[in-house]
């Protein structure tokens, strides 16, 4: 059975309860953003659901442990991963890591989230390739879903008296932060693409 086969076995009920108990009102559930709200409802459905198990590997028991100690604003942004292969990618420390699945699986987002733990660094500048630029700029591509959780992070946590807003240039599809770290969008389609990229 797979990941989210298992999860779905997880009872509403069980859920909304287990929610009440973490502090989370039904009024404060029905102001959430449905996005919000079906975040939320995967973390508990996740935690309940490894709490039913008899035994744990390695990787469930690190996953789990995350989970109860995330802050839930972290986690409702899309900040944190929502399955255990998520989690694998992003605990990660090899210097190159595969990350297979199906259309919808997070792929995408995992790589995009990823790169803000280097945001702090003035000096970094990441690069994102998809084979084409449709791919990249396209309605719901990882360009518009970059800018849209940068933002987020930058309005929500960076917040200073020199605050600096997150600065988004289209044209060349770059993300400057306010550390001046820099994420740039980029398509590969042919092997002679790789120039276009120095340094």
């Amino acid at each position: 059975m797979s990941f989210w086969e298992q999860i779905k076995t997880v009872s509403d009920e069980s859920v909304a309860i287990y929610l009440t108990q973490s502090g989370h009102t039904q009024a404060a559930l029905a102001d959430l953003a449905p996005i919000e709200r079906i975040l939320l409802e995967t973390k508990a459905r996740t935690i309940l659901n490894y709490r039913s198990l008899k035994s744990l590997t390695q990787r469930e028991q690190s996953y789990l442990d995350f989970l109860l100690n995330v802050d839930d604003t972290y986690y409702m942004l899309g900040l944190c991963p929502s399955s255990q292969k998520q989690f694998d990618f992003t605990a990660s420390q090899a210097d190159i890591t595969v990350f297979g699945g199906a259309a919808g699986s997070g792929k995408s987002h995992c790589g995009v989230a990823d790169l803000l733990q280097h945001i702090h660094h003035k000096s970094f500048n990441g690069v994102v390739f998809r084979r084409t630029t449709p791919q990249l700029k396209g309605v719901g591509g990882m360009w518009q879903k970059a800018q849209e959780l940068y933002g987020d992070v930058v309005e929500k946590f960076l917040r200073t008296k020199s605050y600096r807003r997150l600065q988004t240039q289209s044209q060349e599809m770059k993300i400057t932060f306010p550390s001046n770290a820099i994420v740039q969008f980029r398509h590969m389609e042919h092997i002679k693409d790789k120039f276009n990229i120095q340094g």
